[in-house]
């Protein structure tokens, strides 16, 4: 993931009149698109801390045809009802108290790139486990030139983890659950997290005909990404979320499924792992005209 650029954002922007320059989108977990404006590498950093200092960088792309100027924060935060990232209290223990960031106020010009410098230096020990801390890059806007329509700002926010002695991903699978909708479904997952870091599903579902469902002891393990694959009567594949569910939290995510057109019976099997422990499960649905 970290070789990817992705654009990266919480929802503090307005619409835009132009358009930007396409660029492949990978969302982080818990944040909204915005416009193609500013893109980031990597969509969020993992370090390994403890008395010594931790380092890594941010690379930012200026994707308009303008100089864009921009300031850094950095913050505490969690995920609220909606699984979107909240900026809450710092503690002693998080990870934004110890996050060094250089530098903090730049102008990118058009086209090109900033790598930004973070350091994570510990000022007490930290517990053992995750820590967390979000960098947030601001848009300062430029003294309006006469310019007409809206004009637009963002705030683009990368999240970081401080991983501390032993870590435990661990949780338990509460329920698996399954509606199905005239043209869509939702598949829903009540997780909760009990070790000492977030914890992700790791999995994929896959839709057939009742007729042309093998077994669940038959169903092949897909790569969702490999378009030539010769994937059968399958008639839709595709992988768990993994947005995280965090140490001490219980969350219910979702993900949509495109059913059939077609009016008839179906399967839509479902198999992965959360932590050590595996999982499957089958429902069975009708389509009608």
């Amino acid at each position: 993931m970290n070789r990817f650029i992705a654009i990266l954002c919480i929802a503090l922007y307005w619409v835009s009149v132009p358009a930007w320059s396409a660029v492949t989108i990978q969302k982080p977990e818990g944040m909204d698109t915005p416009p193609a404006q500013i893109a980031a590498s990597p969509s969020r950093i993992e370090l390994e801390i403890g008395k010594k200092p931790a380092n890594s960088s941010i690379k930012l792309f200026n994707l308009s045809d303008k100089p864009v100027t921009v300031s850094t924060s950095v913050h505490h935060w969690d995920l609220d009802e909606a699984n979107k990232v909240r900026v809450i209290e710092p503690t002693p223990q998080s990870l934004d108290q110890w996050m060094v960031i250089n530098p903090v106020k730049f102008t990118i010009p058009a086209g090109k790139s900033q790598t930004v410098r973070l350091s994570v230096r510990p000022q007490i020990v930290p517990e053992q486990g995750e820590h967390r801390g979000v960098v947030y890059f601001h848009q300062h806007l430029p003294k309006d030139e006469g310019v007409a329509g809206i004009r637009t700002t963002f705030r683009l926010g990368i999240v970081v983890y401080g991983l501390a002695g032993r870590i435990v991903r661990a949780g338990e699978l509460e329920e698996i659950r399954f509606s199905s909708g005239k043209e869509k479904g939702v598949l829903q997952f009540d997780v909760k997290s009990t070790g000492n870091a977030g914890i992700r599903l790791n999995g994929q579902y896959s839709l057939w005909r009742e007729a042309d469902f093998p077994g669940a002891d038959n169903v092949p393990e897909y790569h969702i990404e490999d378009k030539n694959e010769v994937r059968e009567t399958v008639l839709n594949i595709g992988g768990l979320p993994v947005l995280p569910v965090l140490s001490g939290t219980r969350r219910t995510i979702s993900s949509p499924i495109q059913l059939p057109s077609e009016a008839g019976s179906f399967i839509l099997f479902v198999r992965g792992k959360l932590g050590d422990n595996h999982f499957r499960k089958q429902f069975s649905f009708s389509v009608v005209p």
